[in-house]
């Protein structure tokens, strides 16, 4: 039971939930989206064109129209051309007002042409002269991420927390166990960067659209993503996904050392609390989500911080000490930036508070710290990640989500997994509590993924593996504790027992690291493609125009171009095959990616390449790897190649 001067303990401390939530909520900002401009040829435009085919007596249809283009097929004496009506383009051969007119052809002299050509080109000039028809601008640089206040609010809970966790530190020894925490970090940062390439994690592609999301277009998953790294993107510029991997590697810097403060206020020695800390840094996975966009890593650093946050006491619950409501307030703020990077998290994020039940002590002391962290923590997150999270559930992604999360008896399920720490913490006496609570911990985390995890229970796709990881900070902490337990009892019978037990940790660690490194690391053939031809297609010039294949099916591609966000860069055309192939001119870009080289997008790529004289710059070979299972090629090696449109050729 709680007594009235321990509920009076609470509400002498409940001004500074009042006070946090109060200065929190003027801080909740929204991206700031324009709309979009959506291609094809609007009603407009076909009036105009049957104007004009009235007008001239010729006859005229539509071909496409999108980005500042429009081509359309002018028929004379049965002989067809197409006709580019641009509003930017340079490559025109006559400019009538603000519109460039130029036919489309293999043409060595214009002039040279056949008559039809000519009548058909000429009725189009005089119909634009008459009166210029509305071409749809080009979409270029339409979006934008307003970032602000919530960029220095979640990068300053990253520096904050650093700095609490070394000033939670014991005054006599707080730069020793800096110095042991460093060099832990310090040692898996070199491995990691020798070891492993930096690349692209999500699967089918969407790596690319991840640092777009971080550098103008509005994410429909959160805010918190381009929070984080919205500055290292606008610093990257055309080359934002190197800066974008930097701001990651920096989070799990953060992430891995706060692995040492917490093994360290569990309870571990120095040796065993390094030790842990070198096995989890090297961590393949970890090692190849630290190399990347991911946003499953940047949820994983996040919750992994806020639970170190909430021991900053040490193991033994202290309601009285302020530290405890510091580390409840980075703890609700880290896992509410978590919560607003994307979905995926909100499970994981909700469950990590759990950890609270490890705390030692007299059971009134960690019931009433519990009970006034948990309301800091909710009260924070409430005030950061509640309008973003109802967006998230009132908008297109939330009715997708609810179709594949868990409905009904599953739902009730998970709400009492989350409760069930809880409810072991008051019903296990004392002296069972220590080693039960972890163990319930580890068995709500597994359980938890095996019932929300969307890619399923037996999958071993990176993703997959990813997600779990989320769970496993929770169950990570309670490792921790029960090494903790186990060490103390083995520290009775010998001196020696936390060094062998540090070197036991580090072999393990160890030998996971060279036995999964394979597997972790190896490189789907979408990302070796983009780490391959980033820099390729980042170099075209920004006159240029760059085609490619960006859907076929439920395969997609987004490219490592940023040039819609005002960047040096082409402009980036993503097809689809579902629409017929687009026209393209001379001086145009085709980039034939892996997805061409798939069933799914063979027939389509060919026939965009058919009507085009293609120069190659640069061609790659690469194993097929697919990213998700049910995305197979049906080839051991596909091409990927970027070409220059050098003429077109004239039909047959």
């Amino acid at each position: 039971m709680v007594s009235v001067r321990d509920a009076r303990r609470i509400l002498r401390t409940s001004w500074i939930v009042v006070l946090l939530t109060g200065c929190l909520f003027p801080l909740i900002l929204t991206p700031v989206t324009e709309a979009d401009v959506v291609g094809g040829c609007d009603d407009a435009f076909r009036a105009w064109l049957a104007s004009c085919a009235e007008q001239e007596g010729i006859a005229l249809s539509e071909d496409h129209c999108a980005d500042g283009v429009a081509v359309v097929a002018a028929s004379s004496d049965g002989q067809v051309l197409r006709i580019e009506l641009s509003l930017d383009r340079r490559s025109t051969l006559a400019r009538v007002g603000g519109i460039g007119l130029a036919p489309i052809g293999d043409f060595a002299d214009w002039q040279t042409a056949p008559e039809p050509f000519h009548r058909s080109f000429e009725a189009v000039r005089a119909c634009v002269a008459a009166r210029a028809p509305v071409i749809i601008p080009s979409t270029q640089a339409v979006e934008a991420v307003a970032c602000g206040v919530r960029c220095l609010l979640a990068w300053g809970a990253i520096g904050g927390f650093v700095v609490f966790m070394i000033a939670s530190a014991q005054r006599r020894s707080r730069w020793l166990e800096t110095g042991y925490a460093f060099s832990a970090v310090a040692l898996a940062g070199v491995v990691r960067r020798l070891a492993i390439q930096p690349a692209f994690f999500h699967q089918n592609g969407h790596g690319a659209g991840w640092v777009l999301m971080a550098q103008c277009r509005p994410s429909t998953y959160g805010p918190g993503y381009a929070a984080l790294f919205h500055p290292a993107a606008l610093w990257g510029g055309a080359h934002a996904e190197r800066a974008v991997f930097g701001a990651q590697e920096v989070l799990a810097t953060a992430a891995i050392g706060a692995i040492y403060a917490l093994a360290r206020n569990l309870g571990n020695p120095r040796p065993v609390a390094w030790a842990c800390t070198v096995a989890i840094g090297l961590e393949p996975l970890l090692g190849r989500l630290a190399r990347s966009e991911s946003y499953y890593a940047t949820s994983l650093w996040l919750i992994g911080m806020a639970i170190a946050a909430l021991f900053a006491t040490g193991p033994r619950a202290r309601g009285r000490d302020k530290r405890n409501w510091g580390g409840a307030a980075l703890a609700g703020l880290l896992l509410a930036t978590a919560v607003t990077v994307h979905p995926v998290a909100w499970v994981p994020a909700a469950f990590a508070p759990a950890v609270l039940v490890l705390h030692t002590g007299r059971r009134r002391e960690r019931i009433i710290s519990s009970l006034g962290a948990i309301g800091l923590i909710a009260a924070v997150g409430a005030a950061v990640a509640l309008p973003s999270v109802r967006a998230v559930l009132h908008g297109q992604l939330g009715a997708q989500w609810g179709q594949a999360s868990p409905q009904g008896a599953r739902l009730v399920w998970v709400g009492t997994l989350l409760a069930a720490p809880w409810i072991a913490l008051l019903a296990l006496p004392r002296r069972l509590a220590p080693w039960i609570l972890p163990v319930s911990l580890v068995v709500g985390a597994v359980t938890l993924d095996r019932m929300t995890n969307l890619f399923g229970v037996d999958s071993h796709i990176a993703p997959a593996q990813a997600w779990r990881l989320l769970f496993g900070a929770t169950a990570l902490a309670a490792f921790l504790a029960w090494l903790a337990r186990l060490g103390h009892l083995a520290g009775r019978h010998s001196r020696h027992a936390p060094g062998l037990l540090a070197v036991v940790v580090a072999v393990v660690g160890v030998t996971h690291a060279v036995t999964s490194f394979h597997a972790a690391t190896l490189l789907t053939t979408d990302a070796l493609e983009m780490a391959v031809f980033a820099p390729w297609l980042q170099s075209l010039p920004a006159t240029g125009r760059l085609f490619h294949l960006g859907r076929s099916g439920e395969m997609m591609q987004e490219l490592p171009v940023y040039s819609r966000c005002g960047f040096s860069g082409p402009e980036v055309f993503a097809l689809d095959a579902k629409e017929p192939p687009r026209t393209m001119l001379p001086g145009d870009y085709w980039f034939h990616s892996a997805t061409c080289s798939s069933n799914f997008g063979r027939g389509w790529c060919d026939a965009m390449e058919h009507e085009v004289v293609l120069r190659p710059l640069h061609v790659e070979r690469f194993p097929a790897r697919p990213s998700l299972p049910y995305l197979p090629y049906d080839v051991p090696e596909v091409v990927s190649a970027l070409y220059h449109v050098e003429a077109i050729r004239q039909p047959q």
